[in-house]
């Protein structure tokens, strides 16, 4: 299950669908990591919910973590990354996990099918969020003229949707 096809049941409706033979490997696969490795499954959530509430845990606690991954989501949390991909090490500040989470808010995401604000791609996105580090100078921002035209349903639906846990059940909620 995962809590955001509640929210928008198109939610991934773009994704091309699984063939029946690679689902079942898929299948024998996971339940292979749970039971011979104890892997932790996501109930009601993604696996970048998972690695965002355990990296706030870290932080809560001042224990280092690296989240290694090359899921531009996975930005939204500050700390030390690792791209596997590119072999890049690098770090997140609280700001700019802000920032991408912001970003990726007003230019939507295309791979889990949502469409962000109208009009607004990366370049028009970043010239917007330029100079504000505010968070909530960031949502009236977003809210405003610059990006939902104060259509403020779709605005939390879609920061819902791309918002990563910071603990169990956490639902995002504009600043205050």
């Amino acid at each position: 299950g995962n809590f955001r096809k509640e929210i928008y049941p198109a939610y991934k409706g773009t994704r091309k669908e699984i063939e029946p033979d690679v689902k079942e490997a898929l299948n024998y696969g996971h339940k292979y990591m749970v039971e011979k490795y104890s892997a932790v499954e996501a109930d009601d959530m993604e696996a970048d919910d998972l690695v965002s509430i355990w990296a706030a845990e870290c932080r809560s606690v001042n224990q280092e973590y690296t989240v290694v991954g090359i899921d531009k989501d996975l930005l939204q949390i500050p700390g030390t990354h690792y791209n596997f991909v590119k072999k890049e090490l690098f770090y997140i500040t609280k700001e700019e996990a802000v920032y991408n989470f912001y970003m990726q808010f007003l230019v939507g995401d295309a791979a889990d099918n949502i469409k962000g604000a109208k009009g607004i791609g990366e370049k028009k996105a970043a010239k917007l969020l330029s100079d504000v580090t505010d968070e909530c100078e960031l949502y009236d921002l977003c809210l405003g003229d610059g990006g939902y035209k104060g259509d403020a349903d779709l605005l939390l639906e879609n920061a819902r949707l791309l918002w990563l846990r910071r603990y169990e059940g956490q639902m995002w909620e504009p600043p205050k």
